[in-house]
């Protein structure tokens, strides 16, 4: 089945942080991982089912790709479009819309993504 996204997916296993609330100096933290991503929203496994958050900030610190890489924060403020269990990773699954990033995030995830291959194929829910 042909993915109708308008980004491509790139499965990424990134550490990631999820600050619930329109505040994010102020909201409650949730540790995960990236699950997929891409210039429009990612997935991302977490411990917690996120049942009625509407809106939080994503903060990612991808991995250095050469040595001696300084690390580069990207934060996207976004939409919770979804959160479901998953069984296959005994945990919950959270999908999210970017809404706008801060800084040059956008140009930074941009840049990153230029060094993955995307997936071509539909990802599995």
């Amino acid at each position: 089945m042909k993915d109708q996204r308008r980004h491509p997916r790139y499965r990424l296993r990134w550490p990631a942080r999820l600050i619930l609330g329109e505040d994010p100096g102020s909201g409650t933290i949730i540790e995960g991982r990236v699950y997929d991503l891409s210039l429009g929203g990612a997935s991302v496994l977490c411990d917690l089912h996120l049942r009625g958050v509407k809106r939080l900030t994503l903060v990612l610190a991808p991995p250095a790709l050469f040595i001696g890489q300084a690390p580069k924060i990207i934060t996207a403020h976004s939409n919770l479009v979804y959160s479901v269990h998953s069984d296959g990773h005994l945990c919950f699954r959270a999908g999210l819309q970017f809404v706008r990033f801060e800084a040059a995030g956008r140009s930074l995830l941009e840049e990153r993504l230029a060094y993955h291959a995307p997936v071509f194929e539909r990802v599995p829910t």
